[in-house]
């Protein structure tokens, strides 16, 4: 087989530019006999505004914070309660979706609130400082879900939101703990704000105006074959690097490598050569 380094230009792979929920739970919780004076430092993290218009708190932009916060925590086994209130509790937990909760992930904002309280990794607070909290604001008519409540919810977030937690060892053998980078990069390309931003095809870009990775030499020269761009799609037609395709002038040709020139995709290829066994 002959391999032609020059570009052939199959003509353009792909063309054009491309009110709040009310919490009928009792207040159950059980009160510490340890006097406990102060919230844990850091548990809330909110920037002033100089601003008052600015520094007025919309609730709704705390449901990414708070998912961020249950998203790196490992998950605990709590004891399980077998309350008859608990397990209506449970229930609706389990049922929440986003057309019965205004407040989706969570069951309504008195949840939203107790998992903010609670914090996360380092800033989570104990469950006796918690029941504490709850009792505060039993005082002025807000009812915050239990602790074994809370913990189920924030469970059920953890698995709706499918992140890995990984945990290391530091060399003085304190743990730490983060998030799997492959799940990191699979969540960003879900993301229909993010995904817009990333190049996924090397850009030949003739050595000018370089600003970014993709338009790098080793983009575009030194990617080994397991690592280059493996399939991609034209006319509802799909195609594949190492694979023959067949031209309509009826020769045959072998893309090898795919990448990108003013907004179009080109694929590099081969020409095979066909030799007779006899």
């Amino acid at each position: 087989m002959l391999v032609d380094e020059e570009i052939s230009q199959l003509g353009p792979v792909i063309e054009g530019d491309k009110e709040p929920g009310v919490n009928s739970e009792a207040d159950d919780g059980n009160k510490s006999d340890k006097e406990v004076d102060k919230i844990v430092p850091g548990t809330f993290e909110v920037a002033e505004s100089e601003d008052d218009e600015e520094a007025e708190t919309s609730w709704m932009d705390f449901v990414g914070v708070a998912i961020g916060q249950i998203d790196s925590e490992l998950a605990v086994n709590n004891p399980a309660n077998d309350s008859p209130f608990f397990c209506r509790e449970e229930e609706k937990i389990r049922k929440v979706t986003p057309e019965n909760s205004e407040w989706f992930p969570f069951l309504n904002k008195e949840y939203l609130i107790g998992s903010l309280l609670v914090g996360y990794l380092h800033k989570l607070i104990s469950r006796d400082l918690y029941h504490q909290i709850r009792v505060i604001f039993t005082l002025n008519q807000i009812k915050l879900p239990r602790w074994e409540a809370l913990r189920l919810m924030r469970a059920q977030i953890r698995t709706l939101v499918n992140q890995t937690i990984v945990k290391q060892e530091t060399f003085f053998g304190q743990p730490v703990f983060g998030l799997k980078a492959s799940d990191v990069i699979k969540h960003d390309l879900m993301n229909p704000l993010v995904a817009p931003h990333i190049d996924f095809f090397p850009e030949d870009a003739h050595g000018k105006n370089i600003y970014k990775l993709s338009q790098s030499t080793k983009w575009l020269k030194h990617l080994a074959s397991d690592l280059r761009v493996q399939m991609v799609e034209s006319r509802k037609k799909h195609f594949y690097i190492y694979e023959p395709v067949q031209l309509r002038s009826s020769k045959f040709t072998i893309p090898i490598f795919f990448f990108s020139q003013q907004n179009h995709l080109f694929a590099k290829c081969t020409t095979p050569t066909f030799r007779s066994n006899k």
